[in-house]
Parts: C-alpha cells; sequence; structure tokens
C-alpha cells in the first residue's frame, strides 16, 4: 500500500490520538519540572550571568509592573527598547500571579515547547506519515537535544537563543505541513507562527525573510503545484506574519539597526571561512549532542539505504523544506563570519537539521509499517534522552567554568552592603562594580532581586521596605566600543578621568577588582580596571566592608564604603 504525503496512515499500533496526545503532554510537563530542577540545582552554588541576568531582571520588573499598574503598563514598556517582545508579555500575564524568581524563565519557554512538540508531530504525521508512537518519540526528540539542558542556554536559563531555535523549528515544521497540505488553515497557522518567531528575537527577521523567499521561489519554479495558488499561500503567510509582527520593528528600529550594525561585535567579527566554519561543529557536536545525533543520523542512513535498495531516486520526496531550515541559521552565520565566541547563535539550526535526518522523505517509509522497528525507534529515543538529560545535571553541578560566580560570594557582597546601610542607619544608597567580568552591576543587582527579595523598579532601583539601593550606571559596564566611545573624553585615559570623578561624587559603594584578576580584555574599561581603582582610592575617604572576595575561580573583589558622601 502506498500512502500519499497528504494522508495519515493507518496505525499499525494501536495507540490512539488522545492517548498520543496525553502522553505527549505529560513528557511536556516533565520536561517542564526538570528543568526547573536544574534551575534550582545551579543557583545553589552559582550566580547569574550573561545573557540571562539582563532578561530575568526586566522578566522582574515587568511582574512587579502588572502586578502594581496593571497588565497592559507592563506590556507598554516591555514593547520598547528592546529585541524581544513575546517574552515580555508572558512576564506581564504571570506577573499577578506569581512573584518574581528565576525558575519563571522556565515558564516563559514553554509556550515554545509544547509549540515546537506539537508542530514536529504534525510534520512526522502528515508528511513522513510515521506511526503516532514513533511521530510522538521523534517530537520529543526536537526539544530534548544536549542544549535544550545546558546551564547556559538551555531551558532552565533564559537566553533567546534556544527561544528563537524553537520558534523558528516549528515555523519550518508548519511550513512542510502546509506544502503536504495544502491547506489554507495551515498557511495561515505558518503566518503566526513566524510572526512568533519574529516577536521573540529581532534577528529572525533575517531567517524568516530568507526562508519565505527561498522556499517560495524554489516552489514556484520547480514544484508540480498550481503556481498561482502556491503565491497566493505564500504571499497570505508573509502578510500574515508582517501584521502581527511588523509593528515592533517599525517601533523599535533605531535600536535594532544600532545594536545588531554598530554594538554587537559577535556579530560584526567576519571571521574567515576557516573559522566560521566552526559554527556547524558547534551544531552538531555541541548543540545536537553526541546522542542524539547518533540516533539521528542511523534514522538517516537508514531512509537512504532504503531508497537506495528499492532504486528510488534519492532527491524524490526530499523534504527540501525542513533541510533549509535547519541550514538557513548556520549557513548565514557561516557566510557572515560571526564570532564563535557566542557559540548558542548557532542552537538555531538544530531543530530544522535534526527534524531532516528523522524524516528525510515525504510519504510512509516501508519500515514505518514494522511493530518492531517502531518499538526500537521509540525506545532509542527514549533512552537518549535520559543521557542527554542526565548530561545536563552534570552541567548545572560541576564547576568547569571559571568564570561562574559563586552564590556565596554574591550574598556576602550584597549582605555586606544591606548590614553597613543598616549599621548606619541608611535608607538610599547607589553602588557600582568598577569592571565587567563574572561580576558587574547587573550581576548584583539581580541577586538583590532574587536572592534578597528587593523589588526592581525602572531598569536600576531595588527597593525592600525601607531601604532603596540604585546601580550608579556610570557607563563602566559599557560593553562594547560603540558606548565607551560615548562617554565624554578625547582619549581613554580621559573617559578613566571623567569616571573616577563621578564615582567620587556619585557613588556610595563601590566594588572593585584585587589584583591578578583575569578580566576580559574587549571589554573597554578592563584595561583600565586597576588604574581606574587606584585612582578613585587615591583621593581618600574609602572604607573597605568586605573583601577580599573570592566571586569565580577567576576574579576576587572587595566593596569600599565612599565616606566622601554623607
Amino acid at each position: 500500500m502506498t500512502t500519499s504525503p497528504m494522508s495519515v496512515p493507518q496505525a499499525a499500533l494501536p495507540v490512539s490520538a488522545r492517548t498520543t496526545v496525553l502522553a505527549m503532554g505529560l513528557a511536556v510537563v516533565a520536561l517542564a519540572a526538570f528543568a526547573i530542577y536544574l534551575n534550582g540545582l545551579y543557583y545553589r552554588s552559582y550566580g547569574p550571568f550573561y545573557d540571562s541576568l539582563s532578561y530575568m531582571n526586566f522578566m522582574a520588573e515587568l511582574m512587579v509592573r502588572a502586578r502594581s499598574e496593571g497588565v497592559l503598563s507592563a506590556v507598554r514598556l516591555g514593547s520598547v527598547n528592546s529585541t524581544v517582545f513575546l517574552p515580555w508579555v508572558e512576564s506581564a500575564l504571570l506577573g499577578p500571579l506569581l512573584q518574581p524568581a528565576r525558575a519563571d524563565a522556565v515558564l516563559l519557554q514553554l509556550p515554545l515547547v509544547g509549540a515546537q512538540v506539537a508542530a514536529a508531530y504534525l510534520f512526522f504525521r502528515r508528511v513522513a506519515c510515521y506511526e503516532r508512537p514513533m511521530a510522538a518519540a521523534f517530537a520529543m526528540l526536537t526539544v530534548t537535544y544536549a542544549a535544550v539542558f545546558f546551564f547556559n542556554g538551555g531551558l532552565s536559563d533564559l537566553r533567546m537563543d534556544l527561544a528563537q531555535a524553537l520558534a523558528l523549528g516549528t515555523a519550518g515544521a508548519v511550513l512542510a505541513v502546509a506544502r503536504a497540505t495544502g491547506a489554507r488553515r495551515h498557511w495561515f497557522l505558518l503566518g503566526v507562527a513566524l510572526a512568533a518567531a519574529l516577536l521573540f528575537r529581532a534577528t529572525s527577521a533575517v531567517y524568516v525573510v530568507l526562508l519565505l523567499v527561498i522556499a517560495g521561489v524554489t516552489d514556484l519554479v520547480v514544484a508540480r503545484v498550481d503556481r498561482r495558488r502556491r503565491l497566493l499561500d505564500y504571499l497570505a503567510a508573509g502578510v500574515t506574519a508582517a501584521v502581527l509582527a511588523g509593528w515592533f520593528y517599525v517601533l523599535n528600529f533605531q535600536l535594532l539597526y544600532e545594536y545588531y550594525t554598530a554594538r554587537n561585535y559577535d556579530a560584526l567579527a567576519r571571521l574567515p571561512l576557516p573559522q566560521s566554519i566552526g559554527h556547524l561543529r558547534l551544531v552538531f557536536a555541541t548543540h545536537m549532542g553526541l546522542p542524539v545525533a547518533v540516533l539521528a543520523g542511523a534514522v538517516f542512513l537508514g531512509a537512504v539505504c532504503q531508497r537506495v535498495a528499492s532504486r528510488q531516486p534519492l532527491a524524490r520526496g526530499l523534504n527540501w523544506a525542513m533541510l533549509l531550515t535547519g541550514l538557513l541559521p548556520v549557513g548565514f552565520l557561516i557566510a557572515l563570519g560571526t564570532s564563535l565566541g557566542n557559540p548558542y547563535v548557532s542552537m538555531t539550526s538544530v531543530p530544522g537539521l535534526l527534524m531532516f535526518a528523522l524524516a528525510p522523505y515525504a510519504g510512509r517509509p516501508g519500515s514505518a509499517a514494522n511493530v518492531h522497528l517502531v518499538g526500537a525507534a521509540v525506545l532509542a529515543t527514549c533512552a537518549v534522552v535520559v543521557i542527554t538529560a542526565w548530561g545536563g545535571v552534570r552541567t548545572h553541578t560541576t564547576n568547569a567554568d571559571p568564570w561562574r560566580p559563586l552564590a556565596p560570594a554574591l550574598q556576602n557582597i550584597t549582605g555586606a552592603i544591606d548590614a553597613d546601610l543598616a549599621a548606619r542607619g541608611k535608607r538610599e544608597a547607589s553602588f557600582e562594580v568598577t569592571y565587567v567580568g563574572t561580576l558587574d552591576s547587573t550581576v548584583v543587582f539581580n541577586s538583590l532581586i532574587f536572592d534578597r527579595g528587593f523589588v526592581p523598579l525602572n531598569g536600576s532601583n531595588a527597593i525592600k521596605g525601607r531601604v532603596h539601593l540604585k546601580t550608579a550606571d556610570l557607563g563602566v559596564s559599557f560593553a562594547n566600543p560603540y558606548d565607551w566611545k560615548a562617554l565624554p573624553g578625547a582619549s581613554d585615559q580621559d573617559k578613566v578621568a571623567g569616571l573616577v570623578s563621578d564615582a567620587v561624587r556619585n557613588v556610595d559603594y563601590l566594588i572593585f577588582p584585587e589584583d591578578g584578576n583575569t578580566l576580559i580584555e574587549h571589554h573597554p574599561i578592563n584595561p583600565y580596571a586597576i588604574a581606574y581603582r587606584d585612582q578613585i582610592l587615591a583621593r581618600g575617604g574609602f572604607t573597605r566592608i568586605a573583601g577580599p572576595v573570592r566571586v569565580s575561580g577567576m576574579e576576587r573583589v572587595s566593596v569600599y564604603r565612599n565616606d566622601n558622601r554623607k
């Protein structure tokens, strides 16, 4: 019996659709619970880090704003001066229901996990025509590869790389289904999925446009379909996405343009091809992970061998739209020569490549109806997921990265400031970390919110009872040359001298690096961090209240009170 890609095969295994959906739902809930567990496991020993800490800080502020001023007020705040939007809508909706906690980050990403699983299952059923158990198992594999369990960038964290990967993977699966079925509802759903990708991360615009253009042109030129109708289908999806998400790009155009063309030094690295090709290695060896890559590779080779054995053309029925979804992100990064210093951006390619490897051809493979092979595929998938998840436990507990901030150190620093304020009867104070590394002012701010129960307000203010702490925001934390250049002063020495004067006049507590720290040189302040510290202390009137405190394997700091400010 042959089955067209647009039909659903009769089940060879007696598993109902309801049972399958229930099993996938329970698996998603279990995955979320495990990610929350990993989040708590990490923060028992370690502190926050970039990029997630800035997202978590703003998440907390929006939750507080939604509780005090209403959900719409929080949504308006999240819609401007940002490179993302939908996570802030979710934060606003959670605000009236929950107190800010780092584990809330998992909840922000959970809808994307559910969407990826549902879209992948639809792809494996409608396009590859797999049995329900096999389709469900492979769908879960698209949200349980190695990167999902990273302490940095995984589901327990809050980087936008995973969100973008899940959103684009969902869109790719819906595109494949829409092409197979031709149903208008699927093309409209594709537009919604593309809009979600656009609103979860602004850089998705590049991938969305390329995906629609390349897939659309290929379909119109090569595919044997009604070209006029297919053109209207692609236009409907594109217009839907533009209507739902275009306003965000118009509203934030200046910020997005400056950030991605001047401030983002990773994107502007322009590495030569022999170096930038490293993104491809990251996709398979790091993000997908060896167990998942081996399983996907075995399924792919099995499908190809079956084609060869049955003497079918290897190109016929190829799920090229899914392959395109996977290759676009990593191909763009390689062609652009983006830095490997941010290894997480290539994660976006994993769902598309994984779904293609697991179902490289449309139609029902001959092995799909074999009960024993389906059972073996399901068991192998379960084993791979368990092995990969266990690797996540190790990354959350093993201090393999010397830059990880230590939770007791942060408690020591924030506790010293809090105790000193209480001893002096003061209620308001500002603080500043005078370099950028394991520690900076936003790391301390994050600890105040999530470890000490301070309430965030207006970006740089933290309030608890009558105590009001705020980051001084002198410009020390500027992490790129673009912002550093905007500081007053003709030379770097002039800029540092200006920062010294500002610190003495305006900052109550200063957190200085100790001698012997290993600092990242590409942050503009860091080459001058010790001189900056010494020039401030040379002014006199400073008292050390804590330290030296070892905040990571690479850094020690001391906390000083500025007695020049009464």
